[in-house]
Order: C-alpha cells, then sequence, then structure tokens
C-alpha cells in the first residue's frame, strides 16, 4: 500500500492506494461480484460458440464448414441472405451477445446480429476481408432465435458467396444477475477478459480518499 498526501486550499487529501494483479478469477464488483471467467467463459449458454465443430447451429440459404475454428458460410442462392442461428432463449430474459465476422466478398449489403427478429447491430456494405466485432444487449421474445444474417440484393448474387466467424456468443445477463450493465460496459470487460487470458494478469489499483481540515 502506498499513502498519498495532497495539501489543496486548507485540506489535506489522503489516498490510500492498493496495487493488485487482477486475473481471470478475481471477483468483480460491477459484475455481480462475479469474475471474468464465471461470466465470460462458464456463462456462455449457446453451443458451440467458438465454432470448434459444425455442431449446434442451423445453417439457413447456404452450407457451412468450419476449419481451425472458423465457421465458413457459402451462400447456395436458395435466399437473398444467410443465416446461423439457434434457438434458445428465454422469453423476457435480458442477453447480451457478440460475434467477430468478415465477408468474403464484395456483393454483401449487411451483416448483423438479431434476437428474435429483432435486428440490433448492424454493418451496412461490410469491406471484402475486414473483420468486424458486433455486439448487441436483447430482452428476447416470443421467438427465441438469436442469429447473424448476411444480406445481398437477390439470391442469384448471393450465390456462391462467402462469409466467416470466429466467434458468435450469448450471454443471458438475466441468470448472471448484471442485466443493468450497458452494451458498452459489457464490451469492456470482454475485451479486458480477452486481454487476460491472451496476456496473464494485469496490474491494478484501487484506492480510497479521505479529506480533512488543517487549523
Amino acid at each position: 500500500n502506498i499513502l498519498l498526501m495532497i495539501f489543496t486550499f486548507g485540506m489535506y487529501q489522503a489516498y490510500d492506494i492498493t496495487y493488485y494483479d487482477m486475473t481471470l478469477d478475481t471477483p468483480i464488483v460491477e459484475l455481480n461480484d462475479k469474475s471474468l471467467k464465471e461470466v465470460f467463459e462458464n456463462g456462455i449458454i449457446n453451443i458451440n460458440s467458438d465454432f470448434n465443430n459444425v455442431s449446434g447451429w442451423n445453417p439457413y440459404g447456404g452450407i457451412y464448414t468450419v476449419s481451425d475454428g472458423i465457421a465458413i458460410f457459402t451462400a447456395n442462392g436458395t435466399q437473398p441472405f444467410t443465416s446461423l442461428h439457434q434457438d434458445i432463449t428465454i422469453d423476457g430474459h435480458v442477453y447480451y451477445h457478440n460475434a467477430y465476422i468478415r465477408v468474403l466478398n464484395t456483393n454483401a449489403k449487411r451483416i448483423s446480429i438479431l434476437i428474435s427478429s429483432s435486428i440490433t447491430k448492424l454493418i451496412e456494405n461490410p469491406v471484402y476481408n475486414e473483420w468486424y466485432y458486433l455486439s448487441a444487449k436483447n430482452i428476447a421474445g416470443s421467438n427465441l432465435r438469436f442469429q447473424t444474417i448476411v444480406n445481398y440484393e437477390n439470391a442469384l448474387i448471393a450465390n456462391g458467396n462467402q462469409h466467416e466467424l470466429d466467434y458468435y456468443k450469448l450471454y443471458d445477463m438475466t441468470l448472471l444477475g448484471i442485466s443493468s450493465l450497458t452494451v458498452e460496459e459489457m464490451d469492456y470487460y470482454f475485451t479486458l477478459y480477452q486481454d487476460i487470458k491472451e496476456n496473464g494478469s494485469i496490474h491494478e489499483m484501487t484506492y480510497t480518499e479521505n479529506t480533512f481540515d488543517i487549523h
């Protein structure tokens, strides 16, 4: 611990500073005293979110394969869009979901993620071969589907075009007790989780402040 004293306008401000190493197992107050691991690993509720194989997902408008943890979706020309979905949400629950996706063509008009048929995050005119991070917070309706969609001008143009997914993860914020958090806050903690998982613990600081008069 470090005690820092600052004198300002006849008053002392004392800061008791504590440094500690944050790990994936460190409880975080804002996450309902859960750790990053409890939320972003144990809290994933969808099947095969990292695409280790082809199980769990339902393709529409094409076929998909998996290579080295990447889902590769090829449109078959029967629809003007392609999608991957699972039907596992609970009506009335609040969800956070995020995906990492790119299109391998110049014909895609839009990529989006949605729950219960309500688009919540989209990218118009995505750039060829550029990865996009999409995230959203939704209240599920009676349609229990959550999915990614890539739209094209028509089915003929869609035919043979591909896009890829690195991951698509779904978290039940209601069950985790963190439904009051915003998308931006969830994005922050998810990024923190990824950083610590990749690089190890990070050095964090906390402090308490006391102010008193000098007579």
